[in-house]
């Protein structure tokens, strides 16, 4: 396969390796797994979902579920912006290349989408 051939996404769940040195598909194995796919710390949306973690984290956890964070920063980057929330122990995924995102087909939101009066 080209190297920018397509992935399928048994491949990219075993091409990701997560802050803990296992990699998805190790992961998926595992207890239930909620992979929450944020941008970047200077995105309002991010900001938001993480707050939104760190209120939910206790209730998501008590199901036995396991929270992975992905992002688009470098992991020092991310470390940083993920104490403020108390997220720092959780595992993650540094992806400013952001080739997971595009692999689960996930698109770039046009400006519309990023800048629209619903946003």
């Amino acid at each position: 396969m080209s190297p920018l051939a397509p992935k399928d996404e048994s491949t990219i769940l075993r091409e990701t390796v997560t802050s803990t040195g296992s990699t998805l598909a190790d992961l998926s194995l595992g207890k239930p797994m909620l992979l929450v796919l944020l941008r970047h710390s200077g995105c309002t949306f991010f900001r938001k979902a993480m707050a939104g973690i760190a209120l939910l984290r206790s209730r998501i956890e008590r199901e036995s579920t396991q929270i992975l964070l992905g992002h688009m920063g470098t992991a020092e980057e991310f470390q940083t912006f993920a104490m403020r929330y108390g997220s720092q122990d959780l595992p993650t995924i540094a992806n400013p290349e952001r080739t997971l995102y595009r692999g689960l087909g996930l698109k770039r939101g046009n400006l519309w989408q990023r800048m629209g009066i619903r946003v």
